[in-house]
């Protein structure tokens, strides 16, 4: 699966990985597609998967306000 490669580009666990998309409940490939790549801009801004996932699922996968909860600004 993609979304899956595209996180192990950045060492996420694979199975913290397969939890992110499954509690992402995302219906079509593309839309895990670009969840996992918002996922992965935000590591690479130096937040953990522990931080990331949480905030993704929280915001529904919006980038935009899963970095404001990141970054502490709600």
């Amino acid at each position: 699966m993609k979304g899956m490669s595209i996180l192990e580009k950045r060492d996420v666990d694979a199975a913290k990985t397969v939890v992110f998309l499954l509690d992402s409940n995302l219906a079509d490939k593309q839309a895990v597609v670009k969840r996992a790549q918002t996922a992965e801009q935000l590591l690479g801004m130096g937040f953990s998967a522990e931080q990331v996932f949480p905030a993704l699922l929280a915001c529904q996968g919006d980038r935009v306000k899963a970095l404001d909860t990141l970054l502490g600004s709600h």
